[in-house]
């Protein structure tokens, strides 16, 4: 029997406050280091969970609303002439680019709790509000189909800006496994955990877990 659900600790997640936690040690575009924390608090409440590699576009409601007027989304060659007006834009994430730094990891990282839900602690870094997109500081996704998890189709959500997102599945892009952030450090990462741990327990209503202090 485990402390607390994932409904329950997903609930505590969005309403006390952990991005504050995360943002203080890592950027908004941290996506190794905060899933590896949250990974980690999923674990000392028993709960199973995972880091799960993705690419992720977002288009802005002015997007989405010239994409159902024409019934279609632009070819590749038609998106600088979309992005040209007014609202329309669209974000990818875990694609990579030329431009980027070698010590980047061209990907983009989510967390696979349980069988159902996508938790994506960093699709902040996704807002472009001068181009009409606002995204939250976490979205979580539930009812994933369990194809997705095997590498097989999308998932895509709504947020409250009227912004779509489309996440699709990156399985061989693995090299975060090996990248400092995956591995849980004391004084960064660890840290985290833990004062999250406290918050959740303080401020999100959630028992102790039994993990012993240190095991993190």
């Amino acid at each position: 029997m485990t402390p607390c659900s994932y409904t329950e600790l997903i609930d505590a997640f969005m309403t006390c406050g952990i991005e504050r936690v995360l943002r203080s040690y890592f950027g908004s575009d941290s996506c190794i280091n905060s899933t590896r924390v949250l990974l980690e608090i999923c674990r000392a409440y028993g709960l199973a969970a995972d880091g799960f590699p993705v690419r992720t576009q977002v288009f802005s409601r002015a997007f989405m609303q010239r994409a159902h007027r024409e019934g279609r989304l632009p070819e590749d060659h038609e998106l600088r002439s979309w992005c040209a007006q007014p609202g329309v834009w669209s974000v990818g994430i875990g694609y990579g680019t030329p431009e980027m730094d070698a010590t980047r990891w061209p990907g983009h990282l989510v967390l696979r709790a349980g069988r159902s839900y996508l938790i994506d602690a960093t699709i902040s870094q996704a807002s472009r509000p001068a181009r009409g997109i606002a995204m939250p500081d976490m979205l979580v996704i539930d009812a994933v189909p369990p194809e997705f998890w095997r590498g097989h189709g999308i998932v895509t959500a709504d947020t409250p800006d009227g912004s779509w997102l489309r996440y699709e599945p990156d399985l061989g892009n693995t090299y975060y496994l090996h990248s400092p952030g995956w591995a849980l450090r004391p004084g960064v990462e660890a840290a985290a955990y833990q004062e999250i741990l406290v918050l959740l327990q303080t401020s999100g209503g959630l028992p102790a877990t039994r993990r012993k202090e240190g095991a993190a």
